[in-house]
């Protein structure tokens, strides 16, 4: 075989593994609208600068404004690596729709919006992945491939954007459930129930009743006085 057959030969290989990795790696599932980068999540409503298009961290920020309507806070305004100590939702190992996946690596790390889960395949888009902006297309690997890619030890979990609460704040509301259950005990509603109100009947009934006595008495002893006075005067008049 001469040297023109192996460049042609080895050419089409080439193509085949590029159209095949085309294939594998960019696909769509059932009700997948594809990012709009001139949507304003992108644009006036972005936390990032002009200076910042491109970056994965601006891509991925205004992906969740664009998808959930959520503005990421200031934990979410620094390099890509510290999105994952600094978040503010929920965090994990295992990938969910619509999270972030958030890579450590030196000197910036990176960070890619999760936009599907099925099975063991992980459907993704993202930004400035190897000095590329955003691919314009959605991507998909197998979940080990995905977290691996940058080199072992690299990837630190998943944030995930519809849990927007951290654990403490879930704590504290379990705390305050807790309390209100335990607040209005049985003995505390039969102390006010019987307190104030029978006291108070009681001693009023018990005055009326001694204003009715009192006046019974005065009546009946005003008859017998009356009548006294008229038999001394009848007992006087003979």
């Amino acid at each position: 075989m001469n040297t023109r057959k192996i460049t042609q030969v080895v050419a089409v290989i080439i193509i085949c593994v590029a159209i095949s990795t085309m294939f594998l790696h960019a696909a769509t599932y059932e009700g997948y609208v594809p990012p709009d980068i001139d949507s304003p999540g992108y644009t006036s409503e972005t936390a990032f600068n002009s200076s910042s298009i491109g970056q994965c961290t601006w891509f991925v920020w205004g992906r969740t404004y664009e998808k959930l309507g959520i503005s990421l806070s200031r934990n979410y305004y620094g390099d890509a690596k510290t999105w994952w100590t600094n978040r503010g939702h929920e965090g994990g190992s295992v990938p969910k729709d619509d999270s972030i996946a958030v890579f450590h690596n030196e000197p910036y790390g990176h960070v890619v919006y999760v936009e599907h889960v099925e099975g063991n395949s992980l459907y993704f888009n993202e930004a400035n992945w190897n000095g590329i902006g955003y691919k314009g297309k959605l991507e998909y690997m197998s979940i080990s491939e995905f977290e691996t890619r940058s080199g072992k030890g690299n990837f630190s979990g998943y944030i995930y954007l519809k849990d927007n609460q951290t654990n403490s704040q879930i704590d504290s509301q379990a705390d305050n459930t807790v309390e209100k259950e335990v607040e209005p005990t049985e003995t505390n509603k039969l102390d006010k129930e019987v307190e104030p109100e029978d006291t108070t009947k009681s001693n009023d009934i018990i005055e009326d009743e001694s204003q009715e006595d009192e006046k019974n008495n005065s009546s009946h002893y005003d008859l017998y006085e009356m009548k006294r006075f008229y038999n001394d005067r009848n007992y006087y008049s003979n």
